[in-house]
């Protein structure tokens, strides 16, 4: 599928993967909502902040990224659908004083 064909298919998601300076996962983060936003390229810095919780306060984390990903799969009417999986390598992490705004978790830097 080409660049101009993955434009076209409809936007599935976004799933993000954080990793700190070892490799390890810190965090991941899953977008259903990405529609009609730019997908983050290599070398972007994206900053999430989770829905808040009953438990806890949201936390911040910003991530450069490393890898950048598309899968396409196929739906009930075989329609593409278009994942894209990122890989961040983490910048910093801390938490918000205020609750994230419904639907605007991730920014782009």
């Amino acid at each position: 599928m080409s660049e101009k064909d993955l434009n076209r298919a409809a936007m599935a998601g976004v799933f993000a993967e954080f990793l700190d300076p070892l490799g390890n996962v810190v965090a991941q983060e899953v977008f259903f909502d990405w529609q009609e936003r730019p997908v983050p390229d290599v070398g972007d810095v994206v900053t999430c902040a989770p829905p808040r919780t009953s438990t806890n306060r949201p936390r911040a984390i910003s991530g450069k990224v490393r890898i950048r990903h598309y899968e396409v799969q196929r739906d009930e009417q075989g329609e593409p659908r278009v994942w894209v999986r990122l890989v961040l390598d983490v910048c910093s992490s801390q938490r918000l004083q205020a609750p994230a705004r419904p639907r605007e978790y991730c920014s782009l830097n």
